[in-house]
């Protein structure tokens, strides 16, 4: 029996969880895993998972005293200087404009 390909073209492997990936010019199949960093598209690009990149942490403003607390993803909402628990969030250095009509 010959397993059903999706829309990319890629089909799931048995018994190892990898797929495979068609090459429609060469009509090879390049195994790929589909937990590692890289993976194949059919397109020649690379993309790379989001969970391997390290969040940047965002810098915030304490309710109470003021002090800038910069903080990552998993900390405590909380001011380091005052315990504070209110934190104000920075504008971004980015240049953010909207067009108004």
């Amino acid at each position: 029996m010959t397993p059903l390909l999706s829309a990319r073209g890629m089909r799931r492997g048995k018994k190892t969880g990898r797929r495979q990936v068609l090459d429609e010019s060469s009509q090879t199949i390049a195994r790929i895993n589909p937990n590692s960093a890289e993976t194949l598209a059919l397109s020649g690009k690379i993309r790379v998972d989001r969970m391997d990149q390290q969040p940047e942490p965002v810098t915030y403003v304490c309710g109470d005293c003021g002090q800038e607390n910069t903080l990552k993803s998993g900390d405590v909402i909380q001011c380091r200087e005052c315990g504070y628990r209110i934190l104000y969030k920075k504008r971004t250095r980015r240049v953010v404009q909207y067009e108004a009509r």
